[in-house]
C-alpha cells in the first residue's frame, strides 16, 4: 500500500514537472512568437514613417512649386498690366498727318519704309531705334552722333520731356526732312569683324553661302574656266617679266615659295584648293564717289570692293622683306556698280545708305550687305563684259618678295578669259620719269587741267608697275644728273617723291603727286604705304581680333609737303566719300532726281 502511494507520488512528481517543462516550453514558444509579431509590427511602423517621409517631401516640392508658379502669374500679370497701360496710352496717343506725339520727346514722326529710324521734331534729330531694346529703349542720335535710353523714367534721367498736364502744342505741318546722314562705318568703309568673320559668308567650307570670300569672287570671275586653274595662272605673272604699253614690268619671282608653293602643298600638291585659300578678307567698300555722269547720260555708279591680306601658311599675315608693316601683301578685288541712268544710281546709293538702319554686324545687316554685293560679285551682273561679272580690275600692294613696295593692277582679258597685267591708273614710270624734264614739261603744260581736276593723263606715260619705293641711288642709272628731292630713311634707302627741277607749281606737282600710286600711298599722304593692313595685333590664325588699321589719309590727319615742310595738309577720305553719297542722296529727293545734276560727276581721286 506505501509501495503504491510512493509511485504513484513519484509519477505525480515527474507528471509535474513534465508539466512545467512543457509550460515553460510553451511560454518559450509563446514569447517568441510575441517577439517576432512586435518586432514585425515595429518594421512596419518604420516603413509607414519613412513612406510619410517620402510623401512629406513630395508635399514640400509641390508647395515650393506652386509658390514660384505663383509668383511666376504674378509678374505675368504685373506685365500684363504694364502692357495694358502701354496699349491704354497709346491708345490716347494723339496722331496727326503722321506724327505720333510721346510727352518726353515731342512729336515723331517714322513710316514703314524709314523705320526703324525715327525723326523727332523736339531735336530736329533722326534716330535709329535699336530692335529689341526696351525699358529703356536705346536710340541712336546722329545729330549728337550718341546713344540715348527712352522710357518711363526718361525725365528722371535729365532728357528732355513736358509736363503731361499741360495742352498738347501743335504738331508739325510738314513731313521730317529725308536722312542724309551717311555713317562712314556702316555704308563706305566696313571693317567691322562682325562683318569680316561672318561665321558663313567668310568661311569658304560653307559652299555657295560662302559669298564674301576669295573662292567665290574667283570662281564667279573665272568663267568657264576651272577657278582653280583661273588662280594659279593669275599669279605665275609675277614669275616672268610682263610687258605693258610697252614698259617693262620685272618679275618677282618670290611668289613661289612665299605663297604659290605653300598653297600647293597644303593642297595635296596638284592644284591649289579654294577652300584653304590664303586670303584674309580685311574690309568691304563703298566707292559710289568714282560714280561717272554728266547732264544727259549715266556712265558708272562707282565700285564695290573687296581688300584681301594674303596670310603665310601658318594662317598669320605674310610679312615684308623689311620695315613694321604687320602683313604686306594686300589684294583689291574692284568691281564696278553697273548703272545706265539716274534710276539705277538712285537703287545703289539707297541701298548703301539703307545699311544705316541696321546694326553693324548683325544678321539684318549682313542680311542686307550681302543683297548689296551679290549685284555687283556674281556673273551675270555685266553683260558686256568678260564673262558677264562686272570686275574692273583687281589690285595688289606688296613688298613681301621683291627688293621695293611695289603696286600692280590686272584685268579680264576678253580674249584669253584670264587675268593679265594691266597699267596702273593715273602712274607713270617713277624709275624713268621722276626727276627728269620731261615730268616737269608734263605738269607745267597741264597746269590748269591739273588743279580743276580735269587732267587726262596721257595713256603713252602710264606705267606697267608702279614702284614706291624704298629706293636706293643704284635703282637709277642717272641718279646724280635727276632732278628730284630724295628724302632719306633708314640706312642707304631714300624715299622720292614726284619732284623735278622748273615745276612752276608745287599745288600742281602735288594734286598730280596725290592721284599717282606711288603718291597716294607714300609721302604725299604721310602713308606707309598701305592705306587699309593687318591690325598690327591680332589672333591669327584663328581671328583678327581688332578691326582693319586705316590709314590717317582716310580716317583724318595731316601730312607735311614732302618738298614745302612748312606746308601742312589735312587729309580725311572717307568724310570726303561721305560727303559724296550725301550729295548725292540730295540731289535724289530733288525735282531732277531721276536726271543727272547739271553739274558733271568725274572722280577727282581714284585710289
Amino acid at each position: 500500500m506505501i509501495k503504491s502511494f510512493s509511485a504513484s507520488k513519484c509519477s505525480f512528481a515527474i507528471f509535474l514537472t513534465a508539466s512545467l517543462l512543457l509550460v515553460s516550453a510553451n511560454g518559450q514558444r509563446k514569447s517568441k512568437t510575441a517577439g517576432s509579431k512586435l518586432e514585425r509590427e515595429l518594421e512596419s511602423l518604420r516603413q509607414t514613417v519613412s513612406t510619410l517621409g517620402v510623401e512629406r517631401n513630395e508635399f514640400k516640392n509641390m508647395h515650393a512649386q506652386s509658390r514660384r508658379k505663383a509668383a511666376e502669374l504674378s509678374q505675368d500679370l504685373l506685365t500684363a498690366r504694364h502692357k495694358l497701360d502701354a496699349a491704354r496710352q497709346a491708345s490716347n496717343t494723339s496722331f496727326v498727318n503722321g506724327w505720333v506725339y510721346d510727352p518726353d520727346h515731342g512729336w515723331l514722326y517714322t513710316d514703314p519704309k524709314r523705320y526703324p529710324l525715327v525723326f523727332s521734331n523736339q531735336s530736329n534729330s533722326w534716330y535709329r531705334y535699336e530692335s529689341g531694346s526696351s525699358e529703356p529703349r536705346i536710340f541712336y542720335n546722329f545729330k549728337g552722333q550718341s546713344l540715348e535710353t527712352w522710357g518711363r523714367d526718361s525725365q528722371r534721367r535729365g532728357e528732355p520731356g513736358r509736363d503731361k498736364n499741360s495742352s498738347l502744342p501743335t504738331p508739325p505741318e510738314k513731313t521730317p526732312p529725308v536722312d542724309n546722314e551717311v555713317e562712314p562705318d556702316k555704308e563706305l568703309m566696313i571693317t567691322h569683324l562682325g562683318v569680316i568673320e561672318d561665321p558663313v559668308r567668310t568661311v569658304p567650307s560653307k559652299g555657295s553661302k560662302a559669298v564674301w570670300t576669295f573662292k567665290h569672287l574667283i570662281t564667279q570671275m573665272a568663267g568657264k574656266n576651272d577657278p582653280s586653274v583661273f588662280a594659279l595662272e593669275w599669279l605665275k605673272l609675277w614669275e616672268v617679266d610682263q610687258r605693258v604699253n610697252g614698259k617693262l614690268s620685272p618679275s618677282r619671282p618670290g611668289i613661289t615659295d612665299s605663297v604659290i608653293e605653300p598653297w600647293l602643298t597644303a593642297s595635296g600638291g596638284k592644284r591649289l584648293d579654294l577652300n584653304i585659300a590664303p586670303f584674309k578678307l580685311l574690309a568691304i567698300v563703298n566707292r559710289i564717289d568714282l560714280r561717272v555722269h554728266d547732264a544727259a547720260s549715266v556712265t558708272s555708279a562707282g565700285e564695290g570692293r573687296f581688300v584681301f591680306g594674303v596670310l603665310q601658311p601658318d594662317g598669320t599675315p605674310l610679312p615684308p622683306l623689311a620695315g613694321p608693316a604687320t602683313g604686306a601683301f594686300t589684294v583689291i578685288f574692284e568691281y564696278e556698280l553697273v548703272a545706265k541712268n539716274m534710276k539705277e544710281v538712285n537703287k545703289w546709293a539707297h541701298s548703301w545708305h539703307d545699311l544705316g538702319k541696321h546694326q553693324l554686324g548683325s544678321d539684318s545687316y549682313n542680311q542686307a550687305l550681302e543683297k548689296i554685293t551679290r549685284r555687283f560679285t556674281d556673273k551675270g551682273r555685266a553683260r558686256s563684259k568678260p564673262h558677264g561679272n562686272p570686275i574692273n580690275q583687281i589690285r595688289t600692294n606688296e613688298f613681301s618678295f621683291g627688293p621695293t613696295w611695289e603696286l600692280r593692277e590686272f584685268i579680264l582679258d576678253s580674249g584669253s578669259g584670264l587675268l593679265r597685267q594691266h597699267t596702273v591708273a593715273l602712274t607713270p614710270d617713277s624709275l624713268s620719269l621722276n626727276g627728269t624734264e620731261e615730268l616737269a614739261n608734263l605738269i607745267n603744260e597741264n597746269e590748269s587741267a591739273i588743279l580743276s581736276d580735269a587732267f587726262d593723263f596721257p595713256h603713252q606715260f602710264l606705267a606697267a608697275g608702279s614702284t614706291a619705293g624704298p629706293f636706293l641711288t643704284t635703282d637709277f642709272p642717272d641718279f646724280e644728273t635727276r632732278t628730284f628731292t630724295p628724302i632719306p630713311l633708314a640706312g642707304p634707302f631714300v624715299d622720292i617723291p614726284w619732284s623735278a627741277a622748273g615745276i612752276r607749281s608745287n599745288e600742281a606737282r602735288h594734286r598730280f603727286a596725290l592721284n599717282t600710286c606711288h603718291g597716294c600711298h607714300r609721302s604725299e599722304t604721310n602713308t606707309g604705304f598701305l592705306q587699309i593692313g593687318f591690325p598690327s595685333e591680332h589672333d591669327l590664325p584663328n581671328s583678327l581680333k581688332n578691326e582693319a588699321e586705316l590709314a590717317a589719309f582716310l580716317t583724318g590727319g595731316e601730312a607735311k609737303d614732302p618738298l614745302e615742310p612748312e606746308q601742312t595738309r589735312f587729309f580725311s577720305d572717307l568724310e570726303r566719300r561721305a560727303e559724296s553719297l550725301k550729295e548725292l542722296l540730295e540731289h535724289m529727293k530733288s525735282k531732277d532726281g531721276q536726271q543727272p545734276p547739271k553739274k558733271a560727276h568725274r572722280p577727282r581721286f581714284v585710289h
